[in-house]
């Protein structure tokens, strides 16, 4: 049964779906613009004197919150005529934003009681129209306003994309009729072989989040400050820190905005279209002539499945990794074109993988990384690959095709990639050291993880939710800070040499030092960790022994071929013979069940 009446149902779907988030983006943006416009008439109102007839504080409690609002009864004179009034501030209802209703219910208690007079605003072009403040509250019109951005942005955001991907779903509607068994012809790149590198998309995609959290942010902060003199030391600490993170979101989002500029777009041109399973996908990579000082490039070729989860706002998708496999180009090819830097391509792909299908959620992305002074360089590319007539299960997996331009991974390099400093080596004996913080980019992102959950866990342990949550979240906080440590302060040696394996790790590398004997050891080898970071998935270096006994020797290595060349540098120096080639992982089969980040 064809996919396509499901797809327009679903951006039916959606577009339904988005029109009440716009329709209250839209409410909320009014109310915004209606408040700004009911301060600026007040201003000009005449003060009045006027005597409160009643004043009390009125409390709401829900389940998860409380409500305050101000409530008064007054009357004034106005051209000798008496007028009462129950209007109190710029902004009806109750709220929790800030102390607000609390001091001036209680100003108002006070003049009521004591019979002296107060004064209120009173317009003089309908005089029946007065309120006791006209000063804005910057808490109230920050909520109405980020209110209405966000479902705003939301709302009209899921609309313009239902629109959009209408009239995509059409269009490859229209080419897949006309190449019913050849659809990698129904993308204009694939059909042309060339495949341009999408560097611009994950900069927006940054930008935009980066756009939002500093709005909600800063205007959140702004609206408390300012609304709240009297604001506890605890709570100014979690007003600013939300702020700080939006500074590091904006630093980052500058960089990738650096790389973007400084490297542009690459395309890769393929030898042959589509990629074949059981064959392969090769071509070159035309990419900017000043990457030419790069030593070497690491290619990696990643079949991604598409998954959706539940979460506690609803569901989300990301792209999994479930297999993958890379190797090192460390030459580049002679090329006509003196303004490029031309990359050769080979991978070889086993003909039991998935081929690429949309509606099942497989795809494949090639990525190409280059260490540059400055901003390193990355380019993307989403393939074609697909069984064909050319698919053999028994293609013989030739890995000399590039054997010119790439040689086989160095220990040295694969080290250092991988964090790890070589302290001393010998013909015989290995010594190496994996220090504190070196995965940097997985450290950074816990620290902010860690400090969102924080303040958010200190924000409810002093405020008035519910027990549960005052006591789960600060509880589940300090896992999450001991695990933000463990990256940091986790530190691991290891010695191999022709008699066995040491390896001490731990908090500043204090653990217990472990011993393997040559003799009792039967295998090192690379396999995933179970971290997962996005579409990385980190990889370890595993001991097995004899017995039948799996021990870790290190972890937290971004890339399969640099775990794999360590462990076939302490199987070289151990006397280890293979009893059988390696090849590409396969996540579907060795990453654990839940094992991601």
């Amino acid at each position: 049964m064809s996919s396509k009446p499901n797809k327009k149902l679903g951006i039916g779907c959606l577009i339904l779906f988005a029109l009440p988030f716009a329709a209250v983006g839209v409410v909320m943006s009014v109310l915004t613009v209606r408040s700004l416009l009911y301060w600026n008439q007040a201003q000009s109102w005449t003060e009045t004197r006027c005597t409160i007839l009643e004043a009390e504080l009125k409390k709401s409690s829900g389940s998860d919150s409380t409500t305050y609002q101000a409530i008064a009864r007054y009357k004034y004179q106005w051209a000798g005529k008496e007028y009462e009034s129950e209007v109190v501030g710029l902004h009806s209802g109750s709220d929790n934003l800030g102390s607000f209703h609390q001091k001036k219910s209680k100003q108002l208690m006070k003049y009521q009681k004591s019979g002296k007079p107060f004064r209120c605003f009173v317009n003089p072009d309908d005089p029946a129209e007065a309120l006791l403040y006209r000063e804005l509250r910057p808490s109230m019109l920050a909520f109405q306003a980020i209110f209405g951005l966000v479902f705003g942005g939301v709302g009209f955001g899921m609309v313009g994309a239902g629109i959009w991907g209408g009239k995509k779903a059409k269009q490859q509607e229209q080419l897949a009729q006309l190449h019913p068994n050849e659809p990698w012809l129904c993308r204009d790149d694939w059909a042309s072989g060339r495949i341009r590198s999408s560097r611009w998309g994950p900069v927006l995609v940054m930008a935009a989040m980066t756009l939002f959290w500093n709005a909600i942010s800063w205007g959140v902060a702004g609206a408390f400050f300012f609304s709240d003199k009297d604001m506890p030391v605890w709570v100014a600490a979690i007003c600013l820190g939300f702020p700080a993170i939006g500074m590091l979101l904006i630093g980052q989002t500058i960089y990738m905005a650096i790389g973007v500029s400084r490297w542009g777009s690459s395309e890769l041109e393929m030898a042959a279209v589509p990629g074949v399973l059981g064959g392969r996908v090769a071509g070159v990579i035309y990419a900017p002539a000043g990457l030419k000082i790069a030593e070497s490039f690491l290619l990696t070729l990643t079949c991604f499945e598409k998954k959706t989860r539940k979460t506690a706002n609803g569901t989300e998708t990301h792209e999994e990794p479930v297999w993958q496999t890379n190797q090192e180009i460390t030459k580049t090819l002679g090329s006509d074109h003196t303004n490029k830097t031309v990359i050769p391509v080979s991978f070889y792909i086993p003909f039991d993988q998935h081929p690429t299908d949309d509606e099942a959620g497989y795809l494949w992305k090639i990525e190409v990384r280059a260490e540059v002074p400055g901003v390193d360089y990355v380019a993307n590319f989403e393939v074609p690959v697909f069984k064909t007539s050319d698919s053999s299960p028994d293609s013989p997996q030739d890995n000399q095709l590039l054997s010119e331009f790439s040689t086989p991974m160095s220990f040295e390099s694969a080290l250092s990639r991988a964090g790890g400093q070589l302290l001393s080596q010998t013909p015989s004996r290995c010594e190496v050291i994996f220090p504190m913080g070196r995965n940097l980019g997985l450290a950074l992102g816990m620290s902010v993880f860690a400090l969102v959950w924080t303040g958010a866990s200190v924000g409810l342990l002093f405020s008035e939710a519910p027990l549960l949550f005052r006591v789960v979240f600060p509880f589940t906080d300090l896992l999450v800070l001991g695990l933000c440590a463990w990256l940091w302060l986790e530190k691991t040696s290891l010695y191999f040499g022709t008699d066995g394996v040491e390896v001490q790790g731990g908090w500043l590398g204090r653990g217990k030092r472990r011993r393997f004997e040559q003799r009792d050891i039967a295998s090192v080898i690379a396999e995933p960790s179970g971290t997962r970071s996005g579409s990385t998935v980190y990889q370890q270096v595993t001991l097995k022994t004899d017995a039948g006994d799996t021990e870790k020797l290190v972890s937290g290595i971004v890339h399969r071929s640099d775990a794999q060349t360590i462990a076939t540098k302490i199987e070289e120096i151990l006397g280890l013979t293979k009893t059988k080639n390696e090849k590409p992982f396969s996540l579907e089969k060795e990453l654990p069940e839940g094992g991601s980040l």
